[in-house]
């Protein structure tokens, strides 16, 4: 993949006069209202890191330095991030900062207590107020937390909870029926499945509805789940998505025997590797 340096230039509506100099947009320097000026004074902190990572991008590393390099900018990027926030509570580039870095699975660990930081104006804010609420529910379902108990149907229409098995390391695998890597990683699961079902290991496999067509995409799974063979335990629905704020699959989350959740999105090697580290 090729990389290009940023050619935007950021501008934040303000009342007052705002204005912009520079021969280039990433160049430009805008003035006139307080987010402006301290969206600009983050850029000039952000830049060492960058120039950087532009040159990480330029230069010809065998891949395992390259993500190692990106990794510690990334950390270095975050420090600045913290920094800025400390000093700016009461902006809403802070907030930005935090909304938009640190994805949709925010670590609560790190971004919760900079989100407190933030002045009242901006938590009460109505961008402010769902993001609080996006923290709090990560804040429930991390690791090391309790896992949420939930209860859907069989393909016998039976009902399962994930209660029942308690003692053991389980995996809450959500899929979906049209997702293409999904199926795909069925072939993976079958073979981990084997590997370790006798060593106190649940496969619970969870199908996500499709909102467009329930009652075709249910028949559908169902259809399925017998095609494949799935020998493990296989639910329809949506009770367990809500809870754990799954937004797109394939997504796992690995729960041990205390029921407290061990890790997310842990698939292929990195899931055989855990559960051998757990299990043997």
């Amino acid at each position: 993949m090729a990389y290009g340096k940023d050619e935007s230039c950021t501008i934040f509506i303000e009342n007052g006069v705002i204005t912009i100099k520079g021969d280039s947009l990433p160049n430009a320097m805008v003035k006139g209202g307080m987010e402006n000026r301290n969206h600009q004074q983050l850029k000039a902190m952000l830049k060492p890191v960058k120039d950087k990572r532009w040159q990480v991008y330029g230069d010809h590393l065998a891949a395992a330095v390259y993500r190692e390099k990106l990794m510690q900018l990334e950390v270095e990027e975050k420090a600045v991030y913290a920094e800025f926030v400390h000093a700016h509570t009461n902006s809403f580039i802070s907030y930005r900062l935090l909304r938009y870095n640190y994805g949709k699975k925010p670590p609560v660990e790190e971004v919760g207590p900079l989100f407190n930081l933030l002045s009242d104006r901006i938590k009460n804010s109505e961008p402010g107020k769902q993001y609080g609420e996006v923290i709090a529910h990560w804040e429930k379902v991390r690791p090391g937390s309790v896992a949420l108990d939930f209860t859907s149907l069989d393909t016998l229409n039976k009902p399962v909870s994930l209660s029942d098995f308690k003692g053991k390391y389980v995996l809450l695998n959500f899929w979906a029926t049209s997702c293409g890597p999904c199926v795909s990683e069925k072939r993976e699961l079958k073979k981990t499945y084997a590997d370790f079902k006798d060593k106190g290991f649940v496969l619970f496999d969870i199908s996500m509805t499709n909102k467009n067509h329930p009652e075709s995409d249910r028949n559908r799974w169902l259809v399925m789940v017998r095609n494949f063979k799935l020998p493990w335990i296989n639910v329809y629905g949506d009770e367990a998505v809500k809870l754990y704020g799954i937004e797109a699959t394939p997504e796992n989350i690995l729960v041990g025997p205390d029921g407290k959740i061990i890790a997310y999105d842990v698939h292929g090697e990195a899931l055989n590797k855990k559960l051998e580290e757990l299990l043997n």
